[in-house]
C-alpha cells in the first residue's frame, strides 16, 4: 500500500489537477477568436452573427446557472466537473464536421453548457478543499483559465496551418485537452479530495440569493468584468487586423492579452491573500481596464494594440480574480459558495453577451472601430463607478464597515 500523503503534498497534488482541469476547458471557447474572420468569410455571415459564436457560451451561462445552483447542493463538485469535462470534449469533437452555421452554433451550445455548469462547481471545490488558502487557490483557478485561453488563441492558427487543414479541424482538435483533463482529474480527486459526510447546504438550497445586497453587488462587479473581458477577447484580434496586422500577428496580440491576464490574476490573488485588502486590488484592476482603451483611441502606431493588450490583460485578470473571491469570502459553506457563484454567472451572462454583439453591431453600422472604442470606454467608466461601491474586506472574509 502507498503511504498516505502529507497535507502539503495533498495540497500540491490537488492544486495541480485543479489547475489542469480549469485549463483544459478553455481552448474550446477561445479558439474561435483568431478564426472569426476566416469563419465569417467562409460561411458568408455578418460580423454581428459571427460574434454570436463567442457569445453563445455566455448565454448558456444564464440557463445553466439555474441548474448549477441546484446541482451544487445535491452532488459533489468533483463529480459534476468530471461530467462537464466529458461534455466539453464531446461538443468540441463535433466541430470536425461542423461545416454550417447551425451545426457550428450547436457545438458551441454543448461546450457552453458544460463550461457553465462546471464554473460554480470550482468555487465549491475551492471552499471545501482549500479553506485557508482560498485566494491562492482562486489564483491557480484563474492561472489555469489563462493557460487554457492562451493556448486556444495562440496555437489554433499554427495548428491549422501545420496540418494544412480547414478551420473546423483547427477548432475540433482541442477535444483532446478536456478529455485528458478528465482522465487526470477524476481518479485523483476521487481519492484525495474532501468528501464531507455531513454536507452543509445553503440556507435555501438551490435558490439564488437575489435579495442579499452583497450578492447583488458581487454580481454587478462580475457582470461588468465579463462584459469588458469578452469584448476584448472577441474583438482585439479583429481590431489588430483592422490596423494592418496579419492573422497570425493579430492572434499573437490576443495571446499577449491572455498571458498578461493570466499572470496578473495570479499575482493579484497572491497580493490579496497577503494584504487582506480586497478593495484596493479591485479598484486598481478597474483603473487599468479603463486605461486600456486609451491607446486604441489616441495612438495610431503599431504599438497601440500591444499596449492595450497589456493594460486590458492586467485589469481583466485582477477583476476576474477579485470577483470570484467575493462569493468565497462572504459565504459559510462550499454549497453556498457554488450557489452564489451561480448567481454571479447568471447575472453576468446578459452583460457579457451584450458587449461583443454591441461592438459587432457598431462596426457593421460604421465600418470601423472608432465609435466602438468610445462605447468600451463608457462601459469601463460604469464599471469603475460600481467598484467604488464595494467596501473593504478583511482576509477572513468578514465585512468591514468603512
Amino acid at each position: 500500500m502507498c503511504a498516505p500523503l502529507t497535507e502539503k503534498k495533498r495540497f500540491l497534488l490537488l492544486i495541480a489537477v485543479f489547475t489542469l482541469a480549469t485549463a483544459s476547458m478553455r481552448p474550446s471557447t477561445t479558439s474561435f477568436s483568431p478564426l472569426l474572420e476566416t469563419i465569417r468569410t467562409d460561411l458568408l455571415i455578418s460580423n454581428t452573427i459571427v460574434s454570436l459564436l463567442a457569445v453563445i457560451p455566455i448565454l448558456c451561462n444564464s440557463l445553466s446557472a439555474l441548474f448549477a445552483s441546484r446541482i451544487g447542493v445535491r452532488w459533489e463538485p468533483q463529480q459534476v466537473i468530471a461530467v462537464c469535462l466529458l461534455t466539453i470534449s464531446a461538443g468540441t469533437a463535433l466541430r470536425f464536421v461542423a461545416h454550417s452555421p447551425g451545426l457550428l452554433m450547436l457545438t458551441t451550445v454543448i461546450v457552453g453548457i458544460g463550461t457553465a455548469i462546471a464554473s460554480p462547481m470550482f468555487s465549491g471545490f475551492v471552499k471545501k478543499n482549500f479553506p485557508r488558502h482560498m485566494a491562492i487557490a482562486t489564483g491557480f483557478y484563474t492561472l489555469g483559465i489563462g493557460i487554457g485561453a492562451s493556448l486556444g488563441t495562440g496555437l489554433t492558427v499554427p495548428i491549422q496551418q501545420m496540418m494544412n487543414a480547414s478551420w473546423s479541424v483547427g477548432l475540433g482538435v482541442w477535444f483532446l485537452f478536456p478529455f485528458i483533463g478528465l482522465l487526470v482529474w477524476y481518479p485523483i480527486v476521487r481519492r484525495f479530495a474532501s468528501h464531507a459526510a455531513n454536507r452543509i447546504a445553503a440556507p435555501h438550497p438551490g435558490r439564488l440569493p437575489w435579495r442579499l445586497p452583497d450578492a447583488r453587488l458581487a454580481a454587478a462587479v462580475y457582470g461588468l468584468q465579463g462584459c469588458t473581458h469578452f469584448i476584448v477577447a472577441t474583438w482585439l484580434a479583429p481590431i489588430a487586423q483592422y490596423r494592418g496586422f496579419g492573422v497570425y500577428a493579430a492572434g499573437m496580440v490576443l495571446t499577449g492579452y491572455m498571458i498578461v491576464q493570466m499572470i496578473c490574476s495570479f499575482l493579484i490573488s497572491w497580493a490579496a491573500q497577503r494584504t487582506g485588502n480586497r478593495f484596493f486590488w479591485l479598484l486598481l484592476s478597474s483603473c487599468l481596464m479603463t486605461l486600456g482603451v486609451l491607446p486604441l483611441m489616441l495612438l495610431h502606431s503599431a504599438m497601440a494594440p500591444w499596449l492595450a493588450a497589456v493594460l486590458f490583460g492586467a485589469g481583466s485578470g485582477g477583476l476576474f480574480t477579485m470577483g470570484l473571491l467575493m462569493p468565497l469570502d462572504l459565504t459559510n459553506s462550499p454549497e453556498e459558495a457554488s450557489v452564489w457563484t451561480a448567481l454571479l454567472q447568471l447575472s453576468s451572462s446578459f452583460l457579457s453577451a451584450l458587449g461583443p454583439v454591441l461592438i459587432g453591431a457598431i462596426r457593421d453600422y460604421t465600418g470601423g472601430f472608432e465609435s466602438a472604442y468610445v462605447a468600451l470606454l463608457v462601459i469601463c467608466v460604469i464599471q469603475m463607478a460600481v467598484v467604488l461601491r464595494v467596501r473593504k474586506l478583511r482576509k477572513d472574509g468578514v465585512r468591514v464597515n468603512p
